[in-house]
């Protein structure tokens, strides 16, 4: 199954064809699904129509349909479930700072930042797959930090590298691969000419 969000609503789609079923609608609007690794339930953000700049981090349960709010969330966004499914990590609303949630402890933290607050930017949160390690972008670099110990270290400079998002063009993007190296979309810009072999494309 895939997910997907639209403006105030999420789907669940057959990822061998089949209708859309709707998940969440309402006057919460979620966003940035994620699953769970066991793939009954997703952590998802958003903020309620009735009030601006309320964001909070909420789980539903797929069976029971049931939605909860993860407590201490509020002023979070863009969640991301660890594989081991002891953790999840969010967002602050102003994209500086990254929070951790531990289902054990039912608490959040913040993790340490790498660089001084002031015209930084975290973002793009990514788990390595056995949950020792979580990877994120900080400015222009990227950073790990042990979990749950939280240490950071640098793991990857790409401020002389023409990344691009592929999603916002202002922005910046990188992933992980199943084995944990990292990847990152190059701009490339318009000036270059490409041929096709049609034959064995």
């Amino acid at each position: 199954m895939e997910l997907k969000d639209r403006e105030s609503t999420i789907y669940l789609v057959p990822v061998d064809g089949g209708a859309p079923l709707l998940l969440l609608s309402g006057d919460f609007q979620p966003g940035d699904p994620t699953w769970s690794p066991d793939g009954k339930s997703i952590a998802y953000g958003g903020e309620s129509e009735a009030t601006t700049n309320a964001t909070e981090i909420r789980t539903l349960n797929l069976e029971s349909k049931k939605s909860e709010t993860v407590p201490g969330s509020h002023g979070l966004f863009s969640p991301r479930w660890s594989p081991d499914g002891q953790f999840l990590v969010a967002q602050s609303a102003d994209i500086t700072q990254l929070f951790l949630y531990s289902f054990q402890s039912g608490a959040w933290r913040q993790l340490p930042a790498p660089k001084p607050p002031k015209g930084r930017f975290v973002g793009w949160p990514a788990w390595s797959h056995d949950s020792r390690y979580l990877y994120f972008m900080d400015g222009l670099d990227v950073y790990r930090a042990r979990i749950p110990e939280g240490s950071v270290e640098l793991v990857a400079k790409t401020a002389n590298t023409d990344i691009i998002c592929p999603v916002f063009a202002w922005g910046f993007w990188f992933g992980l691969t199943p084995d944990d190296r990292i990847l990152v979309l190059r701009d490339r810009g318009i000036e270059e000419i490409y041929a096709l072999d049609l034959e064995y494309r």
